[in-house]
């Protein structure tokens, strides 16, 4: 079961609509966690998140309140930085916040949803292009798509995070985007960073193709927690009401 999402962080609309227009093209379902009011489709394929920049617990909750003022059909999040804590709990069950997607496990297989404290469920991430650009040891980003096959048809849980900017870059490594990062909300600027060899986009585009390749569906992130966790969820979806 594969779900897709974008984190938002700050894209100037050029580049984000750049990362909705692949999305259509291969006619994939995502999940869109924002960081910032903007235009942003909503159904059709499509859900929105929040991502909001939290720092410390004292902030917390404003932060998350005042993000789902601008989105007040949101039922999921996931913090920027992954941020975590289980006191962050009764903050999303007041907030109408049924699942998070902030627990990171690059590159494992066989994950499922879980709950956790209080019914909010969790919906693990199995590959985010930062982090694979991180650990990359200084290399560049391969031609072949870091993902087994198999592993992509069969029914455990596949949450993918990419970043609209990696795809629009075509990011090839971590100095390549610090290279690009001083002309972050300059679209325009940003187009003489692209990169047209192996990249962000290339294993974006790679596994948007196996998906279509070998029909298989994908999901936005209250799909999967519905469909893995029936039962609980629905009972978290009652209790934060």
């Amino acid at each position: 079961m594969i779900a897709l999402s974008l984190d938002i962080d700050w894209a100037p609309q050029e580049v984000l609509g750049d990362a909705l227009g692949l999305l259509a093209r291969y006619g994939l379902k995502c999940t869109l966690f924002a960081t910032h009011e903007c235009r942003l489709p909503n159904g059709e394929g499509f859900e929105v998140g929040l991502h909001p920049n939290i720092a410390s617990l004292d902030e917390a909750e404003g932060k998350i309140a005042a993000l789902k003022g601008c989105y007040p059909q949101a039922r999921g999040i996931r913090n920027h930085g992954l941020f975590s804590s289980f006191y962050l709990y009764e903050t999303y069950r007041k907030l109408g916040i049924n699942y998070e997607s902030n627990h990171l496990c690059q590159s494992q297989e066989g994950l499922r949803c879980f709950h956790m404290p209080g019914g909010i469920a969790q919906a693990p991430i199995c590959f985010m292009d930062d982090v694979h650009l991180r650990f990359l040891g200084g290399q560049e980003v391969g031609r072949e798509i870091p993902f087994r096959g198999g592993w992509l048809e069969d029914e455990s849980v596949k949450v993918f995070a990419f970043h609209p900017v990696h795809l629009f870059l075509n990011t090839r490594s971590l100095a390549h985007y610090q290279e690009a990062k001083p002309h972050y909300q300059d679209a325009l600027r940003l187009q003489d960073f692209q990169h047209s060899g192996p990249g962000i986009r290339g294993l974006f585009t790679g596994l948007a193709e196996f998906i279509r390749d070998h029909g298989i569906k994908t999901y936005t992130l209250s799909e999967l927690c519905e469909l893995s966790l029936p039962q609980r969820s629905a009972d978290a979806q009652e209790s934060a009401a």
